[in-house]
């Protein structure tokens, strides 16, 4: 899991509060999809993220771009699928999703900023509070 590859412990808290906004997802379209199939959704095995050979552990930088390389590709899936959805319900919940997919990429982004020590935009201000 990239999670345990993160780094250093902000990092790995980041990934982890992002997991469970993906967990969350992951029952929205499970529900979505037996609501409009009948029938629950059976998922293959999940595909490995390759993940960089740093050895135990990856370091922050490229953790971070790898995540965000994730968001985006997520983002820009779910708004095909909310343009290719045929009822209202299916393309407010893809469109929806999708904005989710954006927000974890500000945040992932800011955090990066930050840690290059890059000042944060206004909008990254409200998305992400620093302890």
């Amino acid at each position: 899991r990239l999670s345990d590859k993160a780094g250093d412990a902000e990092a790995r808290r980041i990934f982890l509060s992002l997991v469970a906004d993906e967990r969350r997802h992951r029952e929205l379209l499970q529900k979505r999809y037996l609501d409009t199939v009948g029938k629950p959704f059976v998922a293959g095995p999940v595909k490995p993220i390759p993940l960089p050979p740093d050895g135990d552990r990856m370091l922050w930088p490229a953790a971070l771009t790898l995540a965000i390389k994730g968001e985006t590709a997520a983002h820009d899936g779910y708004l095909k699928a909310a343009a290719q959805a045929t009822d209202q319900d299916g393309q407010a919940m893809y469109r929806q999703l999708a904005e989710d997919e954006a927000g974890h990429r500000r945040l992932l982004e800011a955090e990066y900023a930050a840690r290059l020590g890059q000042p944060f935009a206004e909008y990254e201000l409200e998305t992400w509070v620093r302890e």
